[in-house]
């Protein structure tokens, strides 16, 4: 068997655990030792390239901090007053609820910094009562995607703080 065939093989595999709901750190390490192992690479290796990555710079020790920030907000409320917040200043224009999740996306960018975060919370509470109101379903879905887009353009972006690292 080639080389090619068993990376392949332990890429299936470990996307096999990773649907089995093995947890994400342990899947990429199970991938990289295989691979090291069939690629004939030492392990001795890996702890030194961890120390390099934060060497580096703690740039990218922002994604998941921001991410948790984002994910704090949401659990603390303070997502839900955004959005009202939003509502009340555009809600009473023609489409407004629509423009109130993209304020909301916008303002809860701002914050967090991270568009997955901005658009999984903006979008699990706004999506529902869009449809309420009358939207169709794809246009809410889409308004809120866009939306979540907003935060790479906004002050203290993760985007912003990784390439001014390099």
């Amino acid at each position: 068997m080639t080389d090619g065939s068993w990376v392949t093989l332990i890429s299936l595999g470990v996307t096999f655990l990773f649907m089995l709901g093995v947890p994400v750190l342990l899947v990429i390490a199970y991938w990289v030792i295989g691979c090291s192992f069939l690629l004939g690479l030492t392990l001795d290796n890996m702890g030194a390239e961890l120390l390099n990555v934060f060497n580096k710079g703690f740039a990218l020790l922002a994604m998941p901090l921001f991410i948790l920030t984002g994910d704090l907000i949401n659990q603390s409320g303070i997502a839900r007053r955004l959005s009202d917040f939003a509502y009340a200043c555009l809600g009473w224009l023609r489409g407004g609820l629509a423009m109130a999740a993209l304020g909301a996306c916008g303002l809860f960018a701002a914050i967090s910094g991270s568009n997955s975060a901005t658009t999984a919370t903006i979008g699990s509470m706004l999506h529902p009562e869009m449809v309420k109101g009358g939207y169709d379903e794809r246009f809410s879905a889409a308004t809120a995607a866009a939306g979540g887009t907003v935060g790479i353009i906004i002050p203290p972006s993760i985007i912003f703080i990784v390439m001014s690292s390099y």
